[in-house]
């Protein structure tokens, strides 16, 4: 067997088929095993050391179950996955340590879930990952104060979601070691400040993704590395056109790719009535 896959209403007439806890050595009649599919069940709770017989998984999703918890190295012995998905937990906030060892992982979906801070070593470890969802969690904490070595290890990284949490502010040189990333998604936030070199050395970035927060200016110091953009998404924010915005339009004008076209509607100062 290469492939198993467990799904919601597939063995039971309730429709909850895995209400279970996950013990160490669980899958060991299955060492050939490539992908396990575990997603939408009633999963709680995984034990260290559950899947370690398997050796050659590249694939396991376990999205959408009742996660509360991972453990330290909770996917130790899965050297060769490839993808990871953990996303519609929920309640689950993934700990440092979780992921150790994942040397070969290049997608990693932590979406959906109780996720607060990305913890400095969080993702250390993660050599060969490209993409790494954390969308629609609970990120309330300013960027700038999350330790920068957060996403430091993660030199592969070409896309990052980080949409739909509570961010409040990109400090500077957060994302400075992502040197290949192609695409950051930060919409859906409470971001009003952004500070000078958040984005410096993303020489690569083509997608950036701001709207739907409470910007009201954004100094082009933010973007000085970013001339490859070719999405910029601003729209959908409190935008002061004071002269610090005229700023931003010539460096948009003079810097990003010709085709960029970006959308800003100002908030301040009201037009003149009368």
């Amino acid at each position: 067997t290469h492939s198993i896959i467990y799904t919601r209403n597939s063995h039971h007439p309730t429709g909850s088929w895995l209400e279970l806890i996950f013990e160490p050595k669980a899958f060991v009649h299955y060492p050939n095993l490539t992908s396990l599919d575990l997603g939408s069940n009633s999963i709680s709770s995984i034990h260290r050391g559950s899947f370690y017989s398997l050796s050659g998984l590249t694939e396991l999703n376990l999205e959408n179950n009742k996660i509360s918890s991972l453990e330290r190295q909770t996917f130790s012995g899965v050297t060769r996955l490839l993808s990871l998905d953990l996303h519609g937990n929920q309640e689950c906030d993934v700990k440092q340590g979780t992921v150790d060892g994942l040397i070969h992982l290049t997608r990693l979906r932590i979406s959906g879930n109780a996720l607060t801070v990305p913890h400095r070593g969080l993702f250390v470890g993660l050599r060969s990952l490209e993409t790494l969802y954390l969308e629609n969690n609970q990120i309330h904490n300013m960027l700038s104060e999350i330790d920068p070595g957060a996403f430091n290890k993660l030199s592969k990284l070409e896309a990052l979601r980080l949409n739909g949490n509570h961010i409040l502010k990109i400090g500077k040189h957060v994302f400075s070691l992502c040197t290949h990333i192609r695409e950051i998604d930060l919409s859906d936030n409470l971001i009003s400040t952004i500070e000078d070199f958040a984005f410096v050395g993303l020489t690569h970035l083509r997608v950036l993704k701001l709207n739907r927060n409470i910007l009201s200016h954004l100094s082009p110091k933010a973007l000085e590395s970013c001339l490859q953009l070719s999405y910029f998404s601003l729209d959908d924010n409190p935008w002061d056109c004071d002269c610090r915005i005229l700023y931003l339009k010539r460096w948009l004008e003079k810097s990003s790719n010709r085709r960029l076209s970006v959308s800003v509607r100002c908030s301040q100062p009201e037009p003149p009535r009368g």
